[in-house]
């Protein structure tokens, strides 16, 4: 997909300058703490353990997927200029919950399949591409519709020890996630909290 070509040319720019925390020298003790295999491998692990977080049973379930995150995390969507503008700013943990909230409503099942992992021991950046199959609920007049497919990147910063999640930057195909799941999602948060209202 060409939106991939152009995603990779980016990678350069954020697993160097974005990756490195400004308080933290690359000679640091701390941040170089740990053999290069074992940072690998806890990297890694971190990476996966957040990736899967996100699937069925419960998906885009917060007190799962913040498990992986430090307490100052943020996320950020890419594409920018083909995102809602309310969707630009970094998503700390407040926002981003609702986010994943609003996302969970209409899904019946979530199933992440993974292409590419590479992970940068020294910069503490693990970066993933893969594939998303959603089957969604029928609601109001929304049928429900099985194996819909959509594509993401996202480039993941983390602590010097590898275990917690500082940073995600999220690159997705706004046709299908944009303007089909999002919608999707925001027609269901509608159709609940006018179904709550009748029932009361």
């Amino acid at each position: 997909m060409l939106i991939y070509a152009a995603l990779l040319g980016m990678l350069p720019a954020l697993v160097t300058a974005a990756s490195i925390p400004q308080n933290a020298a690359s000679s640091s003790s701390e941040a170089l703490s740990g053999s290069p295999d074992s940072i690998y491998e806890i990297l890694k692990q971190t990476a996966l353990g957040h990736f899967h977080a996100h699937e069925s049973p419960d998906p885009f379930d917060p007190t799962e997927i913040d498990k992986f995150r430090s307490e100052d995390a943020f996320q950020r969507y890419h594409p920018q200029d083909s995102i809602p503008e309310a969707s630009r700013a970094p998503q700390y943990k407040e926002a981003h919950d609702k986010t994943l909230k609003l996302l969970s409503g209409p899904i019946e099942q979530l199933k992440f399949e993974l292409h590419d992992m590479s992970v940068d021991s020294h910069n503490r950046v693990v970066a993933m591409r893969f594939n998303s199959t959603y089957d969604f609920k029928a609601f109001g007049d929304e049928p429900a519709e099985y194996g819909f497919t959509a594509d993401y990147m996202w480039v993941m910063e983390m602590e010097s020890s590898g275990k917690k999640i500082t940073r995600v930057d999220e690159f997705l195909d706004p046709q299908r996630v944009v303007n089909h799941i999002m919608v999707k999602a925001e027609k269901y948060a509608a159709w609940s909290a006018n179904k709550t209202g009748a029932g009361r």
